[in-house]
């Protein structure tokens, strides 16, 4: 309960949930900036094998149907999807350190106005 923090270390509060509040977007960009290497890296190996197999003179599907099916190819689709379920979760970590923040600043805000309107 807000209400029962003492003024002084309602500011404490607030510097911790802020603290924490940059800290998680801090990691999330770190995350995104990995998923788009990885991606890139992803697409990279998927289209040199793929031209590769259509080299060898395979059907357009079944080449595809090939290099899907290979180690490196399916062990960097996991890669992306770990770092996007990481992702989600940090996220959503995040809306939960803002939500405190964001309710930690609004009791100070309404403290404030308390106090401006009863010293006048």
């Amino acid at each position: 309960d807000l209400a029962e923090i003492t003024d002084g270390d309602m500011g404490k509060h607030l510097s911790y949930w802020s603290s924490l509040c940059s800290y998680a977007q801090q990691k999330i960009a770190v995350l995104e900036g990995s998923l788009i290497v990885m991606k890139d890296q992803s697409e990279q190996e998927y289209d040199v094998r793929l031209y590769s197999a259509i080299k060898k003179n395979m059907k357009i599907t079944e080449a595809r149907a090939i290099v899907n099916a290979t180690k490196t190819v399916r062990d960097m689709k996991t890669k992306i999807s770990t770092i996007e379920a990481d992702l989600k979760v940090l996220r959503a970590v995040l809306v939960g350190y803002e939500l405190k923040n964001n309710a930690i600043s609004r009791e100070i805000t309404r403290r404030t106005h308390e106090r401006n309107i009863r010293d006048g």
